[in-house]
C-alpha cells in the first residue's frame, strides 16, 4: 500500500496528519503483516477444526481480550472512541460466535 494511501486514512478517520517518524510507517505495516499473518493462521486451525478445537478457542477468547483493553489504551492514545469501539465489537462480532462453537464442539 503506497504512503500516500496511509495518510489519507489517517486523515479520513479524523486523526490529523499521518505521523512522519519512520516507526509510524514501520508500525502500521507490521500491524498489517500481522493481520495477514492472524488470517493465515486460521485458515490453518480450519483444516481440522477437531484436532485445533483448543487453539481455536484461546485464540478466540485472547483476541477478545485484546481487543477490550485495546478500547482503553485507544481511547487514552488520543484515537476516537468510535473507532476502537468499532474495531473491538469487529473482533466479537466474529470471535463470539467462533468461541462459542468450538466451546460447544470441545464438549462433544
Amino acid at each position: 500500500m503506497p504512503r500516500t494511501w496511509l495518510e489519507a486514512g489517517h486523515q479520513l478517520l479524523g486523526l490529523g496528519q499521518f505521523p512522519t517518524a519512520p516507526i509510524a510507517e514501520y508500525l502500521a505495516r507490521s500491524v498489517s503483516a500481522l493481520c495477514v499473518f492472524y488470517g493465515g493462521l486460521l485458515l490453518v486451525l480450519s483444516r481440522d477444526i477437531n484436532r485445533f478445537v483448543g487453539v481455536i478457542e484461546y485464540q478466540a477468547l485472547a483476541i477478545m481480550l485484546l481487543s477490550a483493553i485495546g478500547v482503553f489504551a485507544g481511547v487514552r492514545a488520543g484515537v476516537p472512541l468510535l473507532c476502537v469501539l468499532a474495531d473491538a465489537l469487529g473482533c466479537w462480532f466474529f470471535l463470539l460466535p467462533i468461541l462459542l462453537l468450538a466451546a460447544r464442539l470441545h464438549r462433544e
